[in-house]
């Protein structure tokens, strides 16, 4: 398979978020019609998608750029678009350009997980904190398997000194997926963080007492205890 098929294969479910052409309608073999402007169009527009994606894997970011804002000028609704713009913008820290790109992107395809998350990093990006924590905590809620918005919602939350907050999303994520290390580390990032001394006990306790029989683990609780001072309990 050529550059471009493989491409065309990896990046296809966002390249279909550019809802702007109209289907075309299918001609039979026996009207013997040739294919119509809008599939010609349509054909026209993902080639070029393609060859945008190419040069902004490549580092052409100017090329890239030129040709998404060229797609969007013919389809107004190519979010996809958008929403690289967005990335290629942040990458040469105009971030207040990647906003706008990654706003209108969002708005346009509000069910995007993509769209959403790269418009709370946008946000998080350009000093809009609160707003961040508020955006990727309505995708956490939406998407409740995509273990990544977790961890970005309590990094947001956290920065914003939103603890509360950050202790709701790791609690959400535990429900989720359950109690194991990866859980172990999100909670110890959190009550590290926010100084929750008996929280961060609690946590440890309850992660030696799942893996009593992991020595690594039950000499990490003992070294806990001892660097913060629970060691004659």
């Amino acid at each position: 398979m050529s550059l471009k098929g493989i491409l065309f294969c990896a990046f296809l479910p966002l390249l279909f978020a550019c809802g702007g052409v109209k289907k075309a309608q299918k001609s039979t073999a026996e009207e013997g019609l040739p294919v119509d402007l809008a599939e010609m169009q349509s054909r026209k527009l993902k080639s070029l998608y393609i060859d945008a994606k190419s040069a902004q894997i490549a580092g052409r970011k100017e090329e890239a750029t030129r040709i998404y804002k060229k797609i969007i000028a013919t389809d107004a609704s190519c979010y996809a678009c958008m929403y690289e713009l967005s990335k290629l913008s942040a990458e040469c820290r105009n971030l207040q350009e990647a906003l706008s790109w990654s706003e209108k992107a969002k708005i346009g395809d509000p069910k995007n997980v993509f769209f959403g998350e790269q418009y709370a990093q946008s946000l998080f990006q350009s000093g809009k904190t609160e707003m961040a924590v508020e955006q990727i905590t309505k995708l956490v809620r939406e998407f409740k398997t995509v273990r990544e918005l977790y961890q970005k919602a309590i990094f947001y939350s956290i920065s914003n000194k939103n603890y509360d907050n950050a202790k709701t999303i790791a609690n959400e994520y535990d429900a989720q997926f359950g109690y194991g290390y990866r859980t172990f580390k999100l909670y110890d990032y959190v009550f590290k963080t926010a100084k929750d001394t008996l929280a961060l006990k609690d946590n440890y306790k309850k992660y030696s007492t799942k893996y009593k029989e992991n020595q690594k683990v039950q000499i990490e609780y003992a070294e806990f205890l001892i660097n913060y001072g629970f060691f004659q309990e």
